[in-house]
């Protein structure tokens, strides 16, 4: 969907889509590969790990490299499986980064709601996927860290405004920490 927020809910998916999580070891039909990047400390590997194991941790540890997880799902009769490359932040993995990017599906770019440094990185990791990675890629913005709307330092005006502006595929603010979105982003 190109509007912000007019992302079916997950359930709204789920029934019309005949949408169905399956277990890790399922056969599939066909397979995407897709990679999560942002900023250290934007929460990549907190959404991954709770989109994907349904967990999250207060503690923070960082990624080296990459962390690779798969999510097996069943829509209407097809069983698809994501290939999710949760890859570090750290600016000096920033070069190894970008061979991640040749065929990827899609790309998701994670910011925090409270840090507005990473929200100004965006571009960047825009333009370095846009240069490296496969020029069909679908790109989606996420504002991680919804529950910290206390700390909010980026409205969801301006995410909303850096999607349109960027032509990208979509935005949606997530919360790894309660769970909001952090499944929807990747199905």
């Amino acid at each position: 969907d190109s509007e912000a927020d007019s992302v079916d809910s997950l359930e709204g998916i789920e029934s019309k889509h005949k949408l169905k999580i399956l277990p890790e070891d399922s056969s599939y039909d066909l397979s995407f590969k897709l990679i999560v990047i942002g900023d250290i400390y934007v929460g990549k590997s907190c959404l991954t790990n709770k989109a994907v194991k349904n967990v999250f941790s207060d503690e923070y540890c960082n990624t080296i490299g990459f962390e690779y997880f798969t999510f097996t799902i069943k829509v209407d009769n097809k069983i698809i499986r994501l290939q999710i490359w949760d890859t570090c932040g750290q600016e000096m993995y920033r070069s190894l980064i970008t061979n991640f990017y040749r065929n990827t599906s899609l790309a998701i770019i994670v910011y925090a709601i409270n840090n507005y440094k990473s929200f100004e990185s965006i571009d960047s990791w825009l333009k370095e996927l846009r240069k490296n990675g496969n020029p069909d890629v679908k790109i989606f913005l996420i504002g991680n860290k919804a529950d910290l709307e206390e700390e909010r330092k980026v409205s969801k005006e301006l995410g909303t405004k850096f999607y349109q502006d960027n032509k990208m595929n979509g935005f949606m603010e997530a919360s790894a920490k309660t769970g909001l979105n952090a499944k929807k982003i990747f199905v």
